[in-house]
């Protein structure tokens, strides 16, 4: 994995930037990682061994494989290809369409054949320094890696996998469109949340009788293709969380707690746990779906500022509304302090 979360600073650095001196965690699934950073191949973050699992998008386990060729000993982690849905900014709805993101590899002269789908597709390995993304094809059949001519990274074809999962042909297909991280597109979901807006993909059944409580918002669909972005309320009843499991092969798990940023809308370098706000007079931020901490009492939300701290304590629980004017025009942290002790920090 090339990304990690600095928990000194809750800001993404990237493997190359890394120092090892600080402690990561998955941008993911908010597992602790370890920074790997040997001789032989490039420097990567890997999950604690125990800690992640494979449902995690970016999993990367921290375990050791022995590379028998030329006697070498070498980490070796099974890294995957992935496939997003990308739906581009404007007006037109069938704009959508699929990328596979190749792993990033190191230089070499060499390139790599890739099925995108029934249609081959031939990729430079020298550009693939930060990975490669390919426009693929609506498919049932699992995307795989064909073939390599040249002289490949021996690193890159021993340790990724050579397929990635196809579309289904009954149900849908999920895409977590909540939008986080800093990569373009949307990636596959493992799970299903309460108050979370995904991306479904299907093809068949060609008509769906979705539940009155979902909120919709159809795309185009092509090539018998159906493409809708589906909102699932904080409390589904029992009978449309079986319903989306059985359409998408997915749990419905609760809402997870998080913070919104009303004003001002632009920002500059956010990140999942971070927003840095600019020549901004008023900052309105909402908290959802926090633990309460008394039975009259929201989420108490502190904003640290230097050595400067303000607090206050919402009324509601979801939406808990705050408003703050900064002293000065410097950066702030923001954090929501919950019963456990524990935070969700923007």
């Amino acid at each position: 994995m090339d990304y990690a979360i600095n928990k000194l600073t809750n800001k993404i650095e990237s493997a190359d930037q890394a120092t090892g001196l600080s402690r990561y965690m998955c941008p993911c699934c908010k597992a602790m990682m370890s920074h790997r950073a040997g001789t032989i191949r490039k420097k990567y973050f890997a999950h604690w061994p125990g800690w992640g699992t494979p449902e995690c998008e970016n999993f990367v386990p921290g375990r050791h494989v022995t590379n028998v060729q030329n006697g070498a000993f070498t980490a070796l982690t099974k890294r995957r290809m992935e496939l997003r849905l990308v739906i581009p900014k404007g007006k037109n709805r069938a704009a959508w369409y699929l990328e596979l993101v190749l792993p990033s590899c190191r230089a070499c002269d060499a390139s790599v054949k890739v099925d995108v789908g029934g249609r081959f597709q031939d990729i430079n390995m020298r550009g693939m320094a930060t990975g490669s993304r390919v426009m693929a094809e609506l498919s049932i059949v699992n995307y795989r890696i064909v073939s390599f001519e040249g002289n490949p990274d021996p690193l890159f074809e021993a340790a990724v996998e050579k397929e990635c999962k196809g579309l289904p042909s009954s149900g849908a297909a999920v895409f977590t469109a909540s939008g986080r991280g800093g990569n373009p597109g949307f990636p596959r979901a493992h799970e299903l949340r309460g108050s979370e807006t995904y991306a479904l993909l299907w093809k068949e059944p060609s008509v769906v009788d979705f539940p009155d409580e979902l909120m919709l918002d159809w795309f185009i669909g092509r090539q018998g293709w159906h493409h809708a972005l589906v909102t699932i309320p904080e409390k589904p009843s029992a009978e449309c969380e079986q319903w989306l499991q059985s359409f998408t092969g997915l749990v419905v798990n609760p809402p997870v707690p998080y913070i919104t940023p009303i004003w001002p809308f632009l920002t500059r370098n956010s990140s999942i746990h971070t927003v840095e706000y600019a020549d901004s007079s008023m900052v309105l931020l909402a908290a959802n779906m926090m633990p309460m901490g008394q039975q009259d009492q929201g989420p108490t939300l502190q904003a640290y500022e230097g050595n400067d701290r303000l607090s206050a304590t919402g009324v509601d629980r979801s939406p808990a509304l705050f408003s703050f004017r900064p002293e000065r025009n410097a950066p702030f942290r923001v954090a929501i302090f919950l019963r456990d002790r524990r935070e969700a920090s923007l």
